[in-house]
């Protein structure tokens, strides 16, 4: 019954949601200045419809939000209205952008290489940060100039798991993104990982095995052999037999499962959209840092190839002290891929700027509940909003 009706959801595509629950929704292309074409989902005005908003189509304060690891622009719209985030915000009166990364659903395209092709996998969420967030947000920052004729830099941006790491290195990377950004808000942010419960930290002992993770991971896409999955699942998935069905999906075997924030309904449309894709790359790059002494930095090639790209045999760490945007950090006691350790040190890391670190009133919260937790509303996005009120 749940996969005959996952089958059902999964072909409604994220603009279609918010158009099936009476939101206006819009679709751009955008080529990356590496050749990617990633597709950009909005939500210009709330349920009124953009004739009855304040100011017409797209006039509120853009907000981007972000998706992470092996996620889509889809996830913000899961939960429906009043309990999933872009239609919130949405309704709150703010133009809606909702991101999605290189290799996922909706951005599996690139001008001269097809998917099939072992190049198209070669990137990580290094690439995704020096690339595809920094082309969206021009994109949007277009978009408003034509439309509005609104030349303010003002845009929030909100990014969860992978979506915060994108953001911290691009901000690190590219200093001229701090003044595009008003301010960032980091929900279960990730960039130190030497705190780590998430079975993912199995695997970290054989991210540089480069044999090992084409033979069970695949070279390209990431795909996890099923005995992988089972493997890793044994080690955080103590569920009923009647729920084990939620431990074969990736995303919950690495971030985790909260019975007490479970929603048995929204279960078959969550795995109708996730896990949406990325490249093995991507996930073998977190692995690294849990390695590593869970170090915030590049992508490690081995002594020999460092030395030819960074001018150096170790991975360069990311200059956070080059961050000036001020960012907000959301965490959960019970986050296995951004607990309350590694959250502090990167706290730590961006005293500049910091807005503060906020922790979720509720010891079981944990890395996805952020998203589809019954309770995201009442003890995230609440506060969440009211910080956002500050940068307006």
């Amino acid at each position: 019954m749940f996969g005959f009706v996952s089958e059902i959801l999964s072909w409604f595509l994220c603009p279609e949601i918010a158009v099936r629950h009476g939101y206006w929704a819009e679709s751009h292309t955008i080529k990356t200045s590496d050749g990617y074409l990633l597709t950009l989902h909005r939500i210009p005005c709330g349920r009124v419809g953009c004739a009855g908003s304040i100011g017409g189509k797209g006039s509120g304060q853009p907000v981007f939000l972000q998706h992470g690891l092996l996620s889509s622009s889809a996830d913000w719209l899961l939960s429906g209205p009043d309990k999933a985030l872009a239609f919130i915000l949405a309704d709150a009166g703010y133009d809606v952008w909702l991101g999605n990364a290189r290799g996922n659903t909706y951005s599996r395209k690139h001008v001269s290489m097809s998917s099939d092709e072992t190049a198209f996998w070669d990137f990580s969420w290094h690439e995704m940060a020096l690339y595809d967030i920094p082309a969206e947000i021009d994109f949007v920052y277009g978009m408003r100039e034509l439309e509005q004729n609104d030349t303010r830099r003002n845009l929030l941006y909100i990014g969860h798991s992978m979506g915060t790491t994108m953001a911290f290195v691009m901000l690190a990377n590219m200093p001229e993104y701090n003044d595009k950004i008003q301010a960032v808000f980091a929900m279960a942010p990730v960039a130190f990982m030497g705190h780590v419960k998430s079975p993912i930290r199995l695997l970290a002992p054989f991210s540089h095995d480069i044999e090992m993770i084409l033979k069970f991971f695949g070279g390209n896409e990431f795909m996890p052999q099923n005995k992988i999955i089972r493997y890793l699942a044994k080690y955080g998935c103590e569920l009923t037999e009647a729920e084990k069905y939620i431990c074969e999906n990736t995303v919950f075997v690495l971030c985790g499962f909260d019975k007490e924030q479970y929603n048995a309904t929204l279960m078959p449309v969550i795995f109708g959209h996730t896990p949406a894709g990325t490249s093995t790359k991507t996930v073998v790059h977190y692995a690294q840092e849990i390695h590593d002494s869970g170090n915030f930095q590049q992508f490690d090639y081995g002594e020999a190839e460092n030395q030819r790209r960074y001018g150096q045999p170790q991975p360069p760490s990311y200059s956070l002290d080059r961050i000036s945007t001020p960012v907000a950090l959301f965490y959960a006691n019970n986050d296995w891929l951004a607990g309350p350790v590694d959250v502090a040190n990167l706290f730590n890391r961006l005293t500049k700027t910091s807005i503060g670190m906020f922790k979720v009133p509720n010891d079981n919260f944990n890395h996805v509940d952020f998203l589809w937790g019954n309770d995201a509303p009442e003890v995230v996005y609440k506060q969440l909003m009211m910080l956002m009120k500050r940068y307006k």
